[in-house]
């Protein structure tokens, strides 16, 4: 069960996000940044990893490259709803991918990627 707070903070989180989404439904152009400023609002390591795993996409505006702050802003709140997704025996489960898995004295590396 949650508590009042994390309740608290998700519908002001939710909030935010609908607002995102209004400001770019009225006005596309407010919702647009530039790559520099997304690597500076959200960190270079974490915009590459999100676009390497097809999460953020961008477009090309007259040469330059522009990410939705709304859709980057979803991306961080998924990600940040993942973590609070912890399994009851979270000392015996292993994360990849987004996925749980239970150890179960096996190896969980899976198969190897070229």
């Amino acid at each position: 069960m949650e508590s009042i707070g994390e309740m608290i903070l998700q519908t002001a989180q939710i909030s935010e996000l609908i607002a995102d989404a209004i400001i770019k439904r009225l006005n596309p152009v407010d919702d647009d940044m530039s790559e520099r400023q997304a690597e500076l609002a959200y960190g270079k390591r974490w915009l590459r990893r999100m676009k390497r795993e097809g999460l953020a996409k961008c477009s090309r505006v007259g040469g330059k490259i522009v990410y939705s702050r709304h859709q980057l802003n979803c991306i961080r709140a998924a990600e940040k709803e993942m973590s609070m997704i912890v399994p009851e025996n979270a000392d015996n489960v292993t994360v990849k991918d987004g996925e749980c898995f239970e150890n179960k004295g096996q190896d969980m590396t899976g198969p190897e990627e070229e």
